[in-house]
């Protein structure tokens, strides 16, 4: 199972992989043995599974801004023309995916009922429209001193597709000015998401820990040449029940200690990064 992501990504996340030439999902038509119900919609509705399992696809994701989730399971339309994502349990039933009229537009379903257009037959850009993102690109580069690779990146995409997809949706001209925001208000935000992803990651843990699970923490330290500064940034490793190999950056912060890299130094670094992660194991623990 999968944990904790936030709903409209995992749905971004699953429509872009089954539309790839080599997705690690498939959308798998119910068997009468195994559907959840008698429902006839389920003649027209698939499970996303994973390929590499066969498994029906779960996840842990967040229904509200205060970190509280619920247990879902992955469905979509099996018309390959239409891929439309939506979600299921037991308790909300099949309500989100009574209304689904399949289109040539495949469509991201959203639990309240918001709907995000996603094109599935998507229509090639024009040689003079690929010209012209090059030339943007290339601005943004040399104007905002941006490496050649940031172009590249899955962050950078998923902005222009957001971007697209707001344009898309709203049928006439945006302005940029009014549609990004400024660097204060994507702090802030980023900050708020950091910290719902330590609880996520501090009850992840705890019910890992319940099982007898162990984790690896790996620190490394380093100076930037040019201001002198010294940085330290702090790792989680885990392998879960399926033995899948999980890693995530717990902190990365200016050494406190700059000049003063010594062994008792760094361990107090250390362990005052980790110890929102295991204060309550941290007796049992070697550190």
């Amino acid at each position: 199972m999968q944990c904790f992501e936030f709903l409209d990504d995992a749905k971004k996340k699953i429509f872009v992989d089954l539309t790839n030439k080599n997705p690690q999902y498939a959308v798998i038509p119910f068997m009468s043995k195994n559907r959840p119900s008698t429902n006839k919609l389920w003649d027209r509705m698939g499970q996303v599974v994973m390929k590499a399992s066969g498994e029906w696809l779960r996840l842990d994701v967040e229904v509200d801004g205060k970190g509280r989730t619920k247990t879902v399971y992955m469905c979509a339309c099996i018309k390959p023309t239409c891929l439309s994502i939506y979600v299921y349990n037991s308790r909300d039933g099949t309500s989100s995916m009574n209304g689904h009229t399949c289109s040539r537009a495949a469509t991201v379903a959203s639990s309240s009922n918001n709907l995000a257009v996603w094109a599935s037959m998507c229509n090639m850009p024009t040689d003079s429209a690929k010209y012209n993102m090059t030339n943007a690109l290339v601005n943004m580069c040399s104007w905002d001193i941006r490496s050649f690779s940031s172009v590249e990146g899955a962050g950078f995409k998923n902005v222009i597709q957001t971007a697209l997809d707001i344009g898309f949706a709203s049928k006439t001209p945006l302005l940029t000015e009014y549609l990004l925001q400024s660097r204060q208000t994507v702090k802030c935000n980023t900050m708020v998401r950091f910290d719902k992803g330590v609880l996520k990651l501090q009850i992840i843990l705890h019910k890992h820990f319940i099982n007898n699970g162990r984790v690896a923490f790996f620190t490394d330290i380093w100076t930037d040449n040019a201001t002198q500064t010294a940085y330290s940034a702090n790792t989680l490793h885990m392998i879960d029940n399926k033995w899948v190999m999980h890693a995530r950056v717990v902190s990365c912060d200016e050494f406190s200690e700059s000049t003063n890299h010594t062994a008792p130094a760094i361990h107090c670094d250390f362990v005052n990064s980790v110890r929102p992660f295991i204060s309550w194991k941290e007796d049992k623990m070697t550190i």
